[in-house]
């Protein structure tokens, strides 16, 4: 090649050929780089794409999410209402990956816009070479736009990672203060179970910094499990953490009583923390989970405890507890209940499922279906759910609790199944109105 040509591939030929005239490249060799190249260029551009679709994906899938969220729920119907909230649900267990996306992205944006200055910088030097001054110039305004951002983002994450630190010194605290006044009963897939503390109403001079909540269901329906969900969920316990905390109440209520409020119910309460409520849950007497002749009797010891709790002005809540295998104890539990209720209280209930591991419970079908039957006789409440305005159910899986926390499956079931549906509970618990 003769570089007298001055071809661009000999940048510097004009004035020091003799000094790289054995650098000098024929056209083949040059071919073969540009193939080189090329084949490079089309691997990232590949690559860059399916970034570039992941995160069109991504956006649309948030798009979706965020969906008629700026209207209130006192605007839309029930089934509006049922999946704007699974929607806030799905926002809610995206945060913390999503976070963590970010910050990944955040950390990378910089290197990537280096590489392309750097990269820019690197071709243009030998044709701004008349230019030193300007070109050093804009390097250093670059370079100290860049110092500035890089130690943003340093102060930035070092105040998140205090305040995760002081969280967790709080939360320590908080478990080694509790320690102290519990037992460990037990050692359960290496965790370390501890008896939650008993409280009585006699401890409390009154109840305003408490919500109660009224536990209503058949024998087979997990309402104990509940309590035990509520307690760990106030205490922030998480996956990760090696205790787990348990309400133990053995005490027969048809021979002993159990507390000085009530014959034959027990109550429970879960002391305030961090800004949270306390919790006041009453355990009421179990229904049958078939028909007998003594559920006419809970009935109504039920119905007073309900109407005390109203008539003293206390935020409550009724929850009625439906496993899956609805029985025709539960219809009648329900039938018995509800037909004596005045229309204020629909507001204050809520359909407690303990025992799901899907989407898609049996109970919410069986309890909205105008044609299935059980025994023959339709559900009592059919007519009754689509009048009441706030989120009509709540849907648990109390296995998750206790299970063994070291393998990824059953994180993700304590994180979809525990926590996001307590912090709905919670949620509803606060935005009920006092009953008149």
């Amino acid at each position: 090649m003769n570089c007298q040509l001055k071809r661009t591939c000999c940048l510097d030929c004009i004035e020091k050929h003799n000094e790289h005239k054995y650098d000098l490249k024929t056209f083949k060799q040059i071919t073969q780089w540009k193939k080189n190249t090329t084949q490079n260029y089309d691997i990232y551009q590949k690559k860059i794409s399916q970034i570039v679709e992941i995160m069109v994906q991504a956006e649309k899938y948030l798009t979706s999410l965020g969906e008629d969220l700026e209207k209130p729920f006192e605007e839309i119907m029930n089934d509006e209402l049922q999946k704007q909230v699974h929607n806030l649900f799905r926002i809610q267990h995206l945060q913390q990956p999503f976070n963590q996306l970010i910050s990944n992205l955040e950390t990378l944006m910089e290197p990537i816009s280096q590489i392309f200055s750097i990269v820019e910088a690197s071709s243009l030097e030998k044709s701004i070479k008349g230019q030193p001054i300007l070109n050093d110039s804009n390097y250093k305004f670059q370079t100290i736009g860049s110092e500035q951002q890089i130690q943003e983002e340093k102060q930035l994450e070092f105040r998140q990672n205090e305040g995760k630190q002081k969280t967790k010194q709080l939360k320590t605290q908080i478990y080694l203060d509790l320690i102290e006044k519990t037992t460990r009963i037990r050692r359960d897939n290496d965790l370390d179970i501890h008896q939650y503390p008993k409280y009585y109403r006699s401890s409390f001079e009154n109840l305003d910094d408490y919500k109660t909540i009224i536990l209503i269901g058949t024998q087979n329906s997990q309402k104990q499990n509940l309590i035990n969900l509520f307690v760990n969920y106030y205490y922030d316990v998480e996956f990760s953490d090696q205790y787990r905390f348990e309400i133990i109440d053995d005490i027969d209520i048809t021979k002993m009583k159990q507390n000085d409020e009530y014959e034959q119910t027990k109550v429970y309460y879960i002391t305030p923390l961090n800004g949270k409520s306390g919790l006041r849950i009453i355990y009421t007497p179990d229904y049958s989970d078939d028909l007998n002749y003594d559920d006419q009797n809970r009935f109504d010891r039920i119905y007073d405890i309900i109407f005390n709790s109203a008539s003293l002005n206390q935020n409550i809540l009724i929850g009625f507890v439906i496993p899956q295998q609805v029985q025709l104890g539960s219809f009648f539990m329900l039938e018995s209940i509800l037909s004596k209720f005045s229309n204020i209280l629909i507001k204050n209930i809520v359909f407690l499922f303990p025992d799901c591991a899907d989407d898609y419970p049996k109970q919410k079908q069986i309890l909205q279906s105008q044609t299935e039957t059980i025994n023959g006789i339709f559900s009592p409440v059919f007519k009754m759910i689509p009048k009441m305005k706030h989120f009509w159910f709540l849907k648990f899986n109390t296995k998750v609790l206790y299970l063994e926390n070291k393998t990824q499956e059953n994180k993700c079931l304590w994180e979809m199944e525990l926590f996001r549906k307590q912090i709905q509970l919670q949620q509803t618990i606060r935005d009920e109105e006092q009953v008149q």
